[in-house]
């Protein structure tokens, strides 16, 4: 019974892989493509866009310059990354936005992250408008928000990443996180296959306890 009941940790431990995804390490261009849907468990993301404007001689990443990364531990979500940077006189104003629904289960918050710097003048900001009213804003010195809200299955969102230098100064932004939550998300695949293994192991538990 003993080597028995050791396995069961064992199992547990090996369920919390990854949430199965067709969503792929790649870039906003291909994610911006016409047509382009993929899943993280049971959200599609779609619709995505991306219409950058620089100034003041700043150059802003072009879509093929933002690297998208699926978030499938934990909590779902999305990863976008590129050197979003305005120097003095510069500005960067990079709208993105994309539409996430959910098929068997409830979107019931929502969260923003950035990772970025200012110096002097400088500023950095992300501001984000959600579908459903919700609306969040972080910088690098309240860098992440989350909000949460009566579940829903769609969500359509707009954020506005912005850099400005100021005068004298810098603003810069690398990392822009999106992660959602829903009331019932749809359990791992190889989650329900452990598990049921797990139950497998009962029967035989017993057998050697009553032993």
């Amino acid at each position: 019974m003993k080597k028995t009941l050791l396995l069961i940790p064992l199992v547990l431990g090996l369920g919390s892989s990854a949430w199965a995804s067709t969503c792929a390490s790649g870039t906003l261009f291909v994610y911006e493509a016409s047509g382009f849907s993929c899943t993280i468990a049971d959200l599609t993301f779609s619709d995505f866009t991306y219409t950058p404007i620089a100034s003041g001689g700043a150059v802003a990443p072009d879509a093929s310059g933002v690297a998208v990364t699926p978030l499938t531990t934990g909590e779902i979500g999305l990863l976008f990354n590129a050197a979003w940077l305005a120097n003095a006189g510069q500005t960067i104003d990079a709208p993105i936005s994309y539409e996430v629904s959910s098929t068997t289960a409830d979107i019931e918050d929502l969260t923003l992250e950035m990772v970025g710097t200012t110096t002097l003048t400088g500023s950095a900001s992300v501001a984000e408008t959600a579908s459903n009213g919700q609306n969040l804003g972080v910088t690098p010195a309240a860098f992440l928000q989350t909000t949460t809200f009566t579940p829903v299955d769609f969500l359509s969102l707009n954020k506005d990443i912005a850099v400005s230098g100021g005068t004298t100064g810098t603003g810069h932004i690398s990392y822009v996180y999106n992660l959602f939550s829903e009331t019932s998300p749809v359990p791992e695949p190889s989650l329900l296959i452990l598990c049921t293994g797990l139950l497998g192991l009962v029967p035989m538990a017993r057998r050697k306890f009553i032993r």
